[in-house]
Parts: structure tokens; sequence; C-alpha cells
């Protein structure tokens, strides 16, 4: 499943970058799941973020192949104004990866594309729509979590 988000930000872009690959933005994210404990570590253009992700902060329809959470990584990286990112979650058949586009001068437009994918065979599609609502919160989250790194906030 395909799902895309645009926002504006008066904030150059390479803010931004350094923004996606910070550990303000790892933190911002991790809270989202409510989880409290994680290492981030960033070098140069990538930055990977591991935690266990509870199954009670997953969404309903995941909790049943994962009674006892997730182990979950990820991996940024940084290519000129792309930054590219995938989520592993160990223990899950999820594969969700998106990818920050950022165009211009400030103020810096910048489109949201994720692909959330179940690999469940026959009730993987159902799943994925199901599951569409729950990513979509998420990439809502990412921009405005951006937003607020950015701002120091």
């Amino acid at each position: 499943m395909h799902i895309t988000r645009s926002f504006m930000l008066n904030v150059p872009a390479d803010e931004i970058v350094s923004a996606l690959l910070s550990p303000e933005m790892a933190a911002k994210r991790m809270a989202l799941l409510g989880v409290t404990e994680f290492d981030h570590k960033a070098e140069g253009n990538t930055a990977v973020t591991r935690a266990k992700v509870p199954a009670d902060k997953l969404p309903s329809q995941a909790r049943a192949f994962v009674k006892n959470g997730v182990d979950a990584t990820v991996t940024a990286v940084a290519a000129g104004t792309t930054v590219d990112y995938s989520l592993d979650l160990k223990g899950a058949p999820v594969d969700l990866s998106w990818t920050i586009t950022l165009n211009g001068d400030t103020p810096t437009a910048g489109d949201v594309d994720g692909e959330f994918k179940v690999k469940i065979p026959i009730m993987g599609s159902k799943i994925e729509q199901k599951g569409a609502a729950w990513v979509d919160r998420l990439l809502g989250a990412e921009v405005r979590n951006i937003e607020e790194v950015v701002a120091g906030n």
C-alpha cells in the first residue's frame, strides 16, 4: 500500500536533513510508539535507531502475530536532500519504508512517500488496508515531528 503526504517548512533543506537524522527526531518517533528505551546512533549520512516495541503499542491487527512485541530497527540514509528510511520489525511479517524528498529553496517543500506491505499469504492485503490508517498517522506524525525538531521543541 502506497501512502503519501506533502509539507512546507520555512527552513532550509539541509537543516531539515540534519533534523531527520538527529536523536531528537528518533526520540519523538519512539515516544509516538510509547517506547522510552532505545538506542540511536548517527554517523555521517546514516542514522540507526533500535528499540523493543511492546505488542500493546502496535495496531490491533498486528497483535495476534506478535504477542511479545517486536524488535524494531529504523535506518535512515541521507543523500543530498533525500532521506530514505526502512523499518525492520523482527518477528513481524511487515515491511515499512518511506522516503522524504525536499525541494526548492526556503521555504522548503517536502514529500513523504511510504510503502507498507504485510507479508501474509491470502490475508496480507486485508491487514494492509486495516493497518494503512495507522501508517498514515505515523507519517503524519513524522511531518509534525520534523516541524517540532527544526523549531527546537
